[in-house]
């Protein structure tokens, strides 16, 4: 029997316009965001139901021992601010599991929603948390 993997076996890269960008990833979510359809049919007995995905939401619970991930962020929004062509932004889960196997992630076609960096005290770790939408999510 093979274990369940665990955030030991996650590796973390966020590529930002060709660079890669240095994360500490301390735990990340990843979800689909979509509509719960049920089209009534008439003459039919049951409803037809689907679900259509309307993007996946990714949240990055980082630490930083720079501010490598605040200053991505803010190339992002520059691009944005100045109306020129969006940076291409892309993020990649790598997961090895506990057979020696592994898989990749890919987050792209992402836009960044309202971030938050935090320290609550003296011996606290700071805190970045990094919500994304992303249109794009395959494992490879």
């Amino acid at each position: 029997m093979i274990n369940h993997w665990s955030g030991r076996n996650s590796r973390s890269v966020w590529i930002v316009d060709n660079d890669k960008v240095v994360i500490d990833v301390m735990s990340w979510e990843a979800t689909v965001v979509g509509t719960e359809v049920a089209d009534g049919v008439c003459g039919e007995q049951r409803t037809r139901n689907y679900f259509q995905i309307d993007h996946w939401k990714l949240t990055l619970e980082l630490q930083q021992s720079k501010l490598e991930a605040l200053k991505a962020v803010l190339k992002l929004q520059e691009a944005v601010d100045t109306i020129v062509t969006p940076l291409q932004s892309v993020v990649g889960l790598a997961i090895t599991f506990n057979d020696g196997t592994s898989d990749v992630i890919t987050i792209q076609d992402i836009s960044v929603d309202a971030w938050s960096m935090a320290v609550a005290g003296r011996s606290d770790r700071n805190k970045f948390t990094l919500p994304m939408r992303a249109n794009i999510l395959k494992v490879l």
